[in-house]
């Protein structure tokens, strides 16, 4: 009767011993899954984030060349312009100087003619050619100012485009913050969490500031884009000789 007491007693320990050691495989088993799923986890927020930089950088380099793209194909255009602006400047020049010299051959004509008028057609001739010195000058200091015009425009532009290059540069380093201040909060306690997340408002309101700016810089090179230099027109002037009298009288127009 004792040894089937004590027989039963050794069954009831190896039971209980038994079921300690299942429960403390099946604990450890557990804390190993926890540990693994953790660490997928984990993995998976850094992947994430990498494959979201990845994605950002790819799209700032296409921002960036599409906007330098955009900023050549203005700087075509505004140079196109230009030079058609100076062609049919330099065309209406020819045609106003050309038009002057037939005037002054026809006076001369005249004034070779042996007529009553001989003297003052003489003189006409004489006026007529001061007149077309001064138109000459005339022409010369408008086409100077145009230049000049032309030389402030182009500082000008290219002082916004320093800035929107300088704006570029910015939200790239701001982004490199935003990413890196994001990848500390993954791993950051709950303190340092809290700092990091203000931090990490920091860096987005820095973003929106250089946002803004950047904005404003090529709100103002599409407007410079859009409008025409000032055309440098010569001074237009129809000079006719009236024969008719003996004063050879100058009708101007």
């Amino acid at each position: 009767m004792a040894e089937k007491k004590e027989s039963s007693v050794l069954f009831s320990l190896r039971e209980l011993r038994q079921l300690e050691d299942d429960r403390v495989s099946k604990e450890q088993q557990d804390l190993s899954a926890r540990l693994a799923a953790e660490k997928q986890a984990k993995l998976d927020a850094e992947r994430r984030a990498r494959e979201e930089e990845e994605a950002r950088l790819q799209a700032e380099q296409d921002r960036v060349r599409a906007e330098q793209e955009r900023r050549e194909a203005l700087e075509r255009e505004e140079r196109i312009r230009v030079q058609e602006t100076e062609r049919k400047a330099q065309v209406e020049a020819q045609m106003q100087l050309e038009q002057q010299r037939l005037h002054l051959e026809h006076q001369q004509k005249l004034a070779a003619a042996p007529t009553k008028s001989h003297k003052m057609l003489y003189g006409i001739v004489a006026g007529m050619a001061v007149l077309v010195i001064g138109l000459g000058i005339f022409y010369y200091r408008h086409t100077q100012q145009a230049a000049r015009e032309r030389q402030r425009a182009a500082a000008e532009l290219a002082a916004l485009q320093k800035t929107l290059d300088e704006t570029t540069a910015e939200a790239d380093r701001i982004n490199r913050e935003i990413a890196s201040i994001q990848g500390q909060i993954l791993n950051a306690n709950e303190a340092d969490r809290e700092r990091l997340k203000k931090e990490l408002e920091k860096k987005q309101r820095e973003m929106q500031a250089n946002a803004a700016r950047a904005n404003d810089a090529k709100t103002k090179i599409s407007s410079r884009g859009s409008s025409k230099p000032d055309k440098p027109k010569g001074p237009k002037i129809n000079l006719d000789i009236d024969t008719s009298n003996a004063t050879g009288g100058i009708n101007g127009k």
